[in-house]
């Protein structure tokens, strides 16, 4: 947890648009399983954190950016 907020404050001094999200009761290896759909505890996580990528990806790399 302290490494990635130390990363979370790099990036914001630096200007970069990003935000923090913590799942209470799971760790690494349970979110990891969460994001590719394993069975877990805290199920509700993983759609949280595909829907949390899909639209970084889209901010990212999606029709807006072509446009540019």
């Amino acid at each position: 947890m302290g490494q990635s907020q130390e990363m979370y404050r790099v990036l914001r001094q630096e200007g970069v648009p990003v935000e923090t999200v913590t799942y209470p009761c799971e760790t690494h290896g349970d979110l990891h399983s969460n994001f590719y759909g394993e069975t877990s505890s805290e199920p509700m996580h993983g759609v949280d954190l595909r829907r949390r990528m899909v639209e970084f990806l889209r901010r990212a790399f999606g029709e807006e950016t072509a446009a540019r």
